[in-house]
C-alpha cells in the first residue's frame, strides 16, 4: 500500500514541476511560488533574521526582483522569462538550503 504524501512532499513536487524549463511559467505558477517562500521566510526562526546571512540576503533579492518582474506585467520576451525563472529557482534553492540549515541547527541544540 503506498504512503500517503504530505503536504511539503506536495509542495516540493509542485515547484520541481515549476521550475523545470520544459514547463512553461504562467502568472499564476509565480504567484504561487512567491506565496511559498513568503510562508518558508515567515516560519523561519528569529535568529536567522537577526543576522545578515548572504543566503538569507540573496533569497530576498531574488524574490524581491521576481515580484517586481511579475507586476509589471507578463515578460515581454523569453530572455525575461528565462530570468524570472532563474530568480525563482534560485530563491527557493535559497530558502530550502536555509530550511534545512535551520532544522539541523535545530537537531544539535540541546532541549531544556
Amino acid at each position: 500500500m503506498p504512503h500517503p504524501v504530505s503536504s511539503a512532499e506536495l509542495c516540493e513536487q509542485r515547484l520541481n514541476q515549476l521550475l523545470h524549463p520544459a514547463n512553461p511559467l504562467c502568472r499564476s505558477d509565480v504567484v504561487w511560488t512567491l506565496e511559498w517562500l513568503k510562508k518558508k521566510a515567515a516560519a523561519l526562526d528569529a535568529s536567522m533574521l537577526d543576522s545578515s546571512q548572504p543566503p538569507l540576503l540573496r533569497t530576498f533579492h531574488c524574490f524581491a526582483e521576481a515580484a517586481i518582474l511579475i507586476l509589471r506585467g507578463k515578460p515581454s520576451c523569453q530572455q525575461e522569462l528565462a530570468r524570472l525563472r532563474e530568480l525563482l529557482t534560485e530563491a527557493v534553492q535559497g530558502m530550502q538550503t536555509l530550511d534545512r540549515s535551520q532544522h539541523s541547527t535545530a537537531e544539535l541544540t540541546p532541549s531544556s
